[in-house]
């Protein structure tokens, strides 16, 4: 590697010994000496002379290759530094638009700087469509690192704030396929408030994509915002809300006694309210999360607490919901005529309602009813259709638990071959969303 970069063989034979006791074998240290070293070269032997011994006698290669790289950026003009540092804040790949809108330069000016910085080798072009605008990447993280921590704090979170807004301003009527990062750069500003706002949608986003450890971190760093600031009481239902769908994602990814700290927040939020509406989900989502937990009883208590307000507010959907909840409950109690009494109860509303995610998973319940019952035959036929239904909406959550509950009917009747297709279906669906009780 140190030969095919080190083109004159006098400089190869001077430093390569040094070069390899310093490096240690990593590529991109070697890189940087190398780097380091052309730059010397240049800046030295301007008249071509080639007395490569008494150029380098006082070269000292930096220990580290954070050290080295860091060198190479200080020896940059003051205008290249600049515009390296500002381009820094948009990442490591650099969308040449947004780094025109911060920089405030002329197309012309600013393809010239970024070709200068490309030909020091900080930044590469990265290949694009032909009719894409241009776009350049920074030659490794640690080099967009390094200039980025360079800015003073200050100038980053104002740097970050005025991208969020360009890329607001740009793309106004997609933003969503940009909410990740323009969540990133507000979470990194001083604009609270549109930091909450994108850090929410963005864990909506990853939510409805299944990418459930992604949301966990987005609705998070939405909390962990909001709780520095004095919360208004409009936006506690707001909050009160992304602890809920925070415990539902904590859940999903096997973390339960977070899940269940986070649902006696949102709990205490919505009572500061008198939110009834919310306060019925959030009961109804603790009655679900204690049923994963098969913790019945409680399970049912919070159902149950959910429920009266519930027939309150009207809601007919969430009356299915929690009905279907509570049937199940009463069914891994044992009480299996109670359990499928509420499961025809919660059925008979999705009819009416055509609610179709609710009716997936009540039928998937009655499957599980006649399965305690022995009655194979018949729970494969309610856990088929339930899986018709799921597939048909897309639900995979539904779907990997179905196709579970397929697999060890199947397994129950002597019938290998099909369990073993239906639970390997399962695993694959439970991995992808990191399901890690499901899968197990």
């Amino acid at each position: 590697l140190i030969r095919l970069l080190i083109k004159e063989s006098d400089i190869y034979q001077l430093m390569k010994d040094k070069i390899i006791s310093t490096a240690n074998g990593n590529p991109l240290f070697i890189e940087e000496i190398v780097r380091g070293i052309e730059v010397k070269r240049l800046s030295v032997d301007k008249d071509r002379l080639g007395n490569y011994p008494e150029m380098f006698a006082d070269f000292q290669i930096p220990d580290t290759v954070h050290s080295i790289a860091r060198a190479r950026i200080d020896l940059l003009p003051v205008g290249l530094k600049e515009i390296l540092y500002q381009a820094s804040v948009l990442g490591r790949n650099i969308e040449m638009k947004l780094l025109q809108k911060i920089t405030n330069l002329e197309d012309k000016a600013l393809l010239e700087t970024m070709e200068k910085l490309r030909k020091h080798e900080f930044i590469e072009e990265v290949e694009a469509a032909p009719q894409l605008q241009r776009y350049f990447a920074f030659t490794h993280s640690l080099i967009q690192e390094i200039a980025y921590n360079s800015l003073l704090f200050k100038t980053r979170r104002s740097l970050h704030n005025k991208i969020g807004s360009v890329i607001e301003e740009m793309y106004l009527s997609k933003i969503d396929e940009k909410v990740e990062e323009v969540a990133y750069h507000f979470k990194n500003s001083d604009d609270k408030v549109k930091a909450v706002f994108y850090l929410n949608k963005a864990g909506d986003k990853a939510q409805s994509l299944y990418a459930f450890s992604n949301a966990v971190n987005y609705f998070q760093d939405c909390i962990n915002i909001s709780e520095t600031t004095e919360l208004k009481k409009e936006q506690l239902t707001q909050f009160s809300g992304i602890y809920n769908k925070l415990a539902f994602s904590q859940s999903t990814v096997g973390k339960r006694k977070e899940a269940e700290i986070s649902l006696n927040k949102a709990l205490k939020y919505c009572r500061k309210i008198k939110d009834k509406d919310n306060k019925s989900l959030i009961l109804m989502s603790m009655g679900n999360l204690y049923g994963d937990m098969g913790q019945w009883d409680k399970a049912i208590e919070y159902f149950k607490n959910s429920l009266l307000i519930t027939e309150e507010i009207n809601n007919l959907r969430r009356k299915a919901s929690i009905l279907k909840g509570i049937g199940l409950a009463c069914l891994f109690k044992g009480d299996t005529s109670t359990g499928y009494s509420y499961l025809n109860e919660s059925i008979n509303i999705c009819k009416e309602i055509k609610a179709l995610d609710v009716y997936a998973m009540a039928l998937n319940n009655i499957g599980i009813y006649y399965d305690m019952l022995g009655r194979w035959k018949e729970a494969i036929e309610a856990y088929k259709e339930s899986l018709s239904i799921a597939k048909k909406i897309k639900n995979i959550i539904v779907i990997s638990n179905i196709m579970n509950n397929i697999g060890f009917t199947y397994s129950s009747l002597g019938e290998s071959k099909q369990a073993i297709y239906y639970l390997k279906k399962s695993v694959k669906i439970a991995n992808k969303i990191g399901d890690i009780y499901n899968k197990g």
